[in-house]
């Protein structure tokens, strides 16, 4: 897991996280903020500012959370170029693929994103919190809050990730970020937003874009 809390303009990329739990706090990334800073930092927005890119996450409670408290929340997050596979827990509103709530506040990004997701909705995001665009996502469009379809997306497509199956019952060891790699002809290329450095490379340090347009 990863837990930023009451702090500015981190970067989190290329990390391998999975099996984190079915517990609320089993997140595999999560951007938060708690109140007891306020003491100390009483500016509110101390959150504000991460880079997430480049990341593999499967088979946590919520693949992503960027949250906040009252007096703490969280802005400005930049969430590109990751691939979050299957969260374990049960269907509410905790227990999405990706999670934009509590005090989320506003300036928040997330694009080119794979997101997969079997069972429950896989999203669930704040009104007016984020602008997205350009994912894949493999439910259909109605299964995804309105909130975080944006533009440019792909729907109800499956990105040809080279493992397809096991994901929820992975163990320590059983995941690779080889797992990860799309296949040639997969819907994920060359549908992307276009992005200056530094996410104009991916993990395995490739170029983006290959192609016409990044993936």
């Amino acid at each position: 897991q990863v837990y930023l809390s009451n702090s500015r303009n981190n970067t989190v990329r290329y990390n391998l996280i999975y099996g984190a739990g079915t517990n609320k706090n089993g997140t595999g990334i999560w951007l938060g903020g708690e109140n007891w800073a306020a003491a100390t930092w009483p500016a509110p927005q101390w959150n504000t500012g991460h880079k997430v890119y480049g990341n593999f996450v499967a088979a946590t409670r919520q693949n992503l959370r960027v949250s906040g408290e009252s007096l703490t929340y969280q802005t400005n997050s930049l969430i590109y170029s990751n691939t979050f596979v299957e969260c374990v827990g049960a269907g509410t509103e905790w227990s999405r693929n990706i999670l934009y709530s509590e005090a989320v506040g506003t300036g928040h990004e997330f694009r080119n994103n794979i997101v997969i997701q079997t069972l429950n909705s896989p999203a669930y995001a704040k009104s007016g919190a984020v602008t997205a665009s350009n994912n894949l996502w493999s439910q259909a469009e109605a299964n995804v809050a309105s909130t975080i379809r944006g533009s440019n997306s792909v729907f109800n497509s499956n990105p040809g990730l080279a493992k397809t199956s096991g994901w929820t019952s992975a163990s320590s060891g059983y995941i690779t970020t080889a797992d990860f790699k799309v296949a040639a002809g997969s819907s994920a290329l060359d549908v992307g937003y276009t992005l200056s450095a530094p996410y104009n490379s991916d993990a395995w340090g490739t170029a983006r874009p290959q192609g016409s347009a990044f993936d």
